[in-house]
């Protein structure tokens, strides 16, 4: 929603931006087609270029902060669609089995299986016969 109401305001902006810049060019060809048959001063010819030019530096500007505004609503999506995506367990461990596979349809449950490593213990029932062999 705010990148499209962020959109519309720059295509706004841009849509003034050309119309200023056509009548400036105007401007440009009759002041031109003036100073060249000595109808006016070329102090007028010039000043209508400089706005011309200032004109198409704002629509340069335009152009960029519309590109580095959707470029920064589209890093916040793909942020967010990473974010939706990931699993992270809330401990250290390791992972020992994968439940489903690649394209599966994932439900409310468990999908792999996480092993935390710092706590495991084992009980062994050794022979006494080994037990005492190896000490």
């Amino acid at each position: 929603m705010y990148n499209c109401k962020m959109q519309t305001e720059f295509d706004v902006q841009l849509k003034a931006n050309e119309i200023q810049i056509e009548g400036l060019k105007q401007d440009v060809n009759r002041f031109t087609i003036l100073a060249d048959a000595d109808a006016i001063q070329g102090v007028q010819l010039e000043k209508a270029v400089m706005q011309l030019s200032i004109a198409e530096n704002q629509r340069t500007s335009i152009l960029n902060k519309s590109g580095i505004k959707t470029a920064e609503a589209q890093r916040k999506s793909i942020i967010e669609q990473i974010k939706k995506t990931s699993i992270v367990a809330p401990f250290d461990g390791v992972i020992t089995a994968k439940l489903s596979e690649i394209g599966s349809f994932a439900a409310w449950c468990a999908f792999i299986a996480v092993i935390q490593i710092g706590t495991l213990r084992f009980t062994i029932n050794v022979p006494r016969k080994i037990y005492f062999i190896s000490i």
